[in-house]
């Protein structure tokens, strides 16, 4: 989880997309330290991010978004 968390926030930097970033890096952090109780809970602030950037990546992507 630790991982996975630190290479979305990777991308998220990369793509100036600050609020995912925190996201993850919340995320992140939790995982580091153990407190598994609450990442369910983040992990679903998370998605809400990444939910809120894809139609940002999709006219990037110069797609139509489904």
């Amino acid at each position: 989880l630790e991982r996975a968390a630190h290479r979305i926030k990777g991308a998220a930097v990369s793509l100036s997309a600050a609020s995912a970033a925190d996201a993850a890096a919340h995320v992140e952090r939790l995982a580091r330290r153990g407190h598994l109780e609450q990442a369910p809970a983040a992990a679903d602030g998370l998605k809400a991010e990444l939910a809120r950037l894809r139609p940002r990546l999709v006219s990037l992507a110069g797609r139509p978004s489904p």
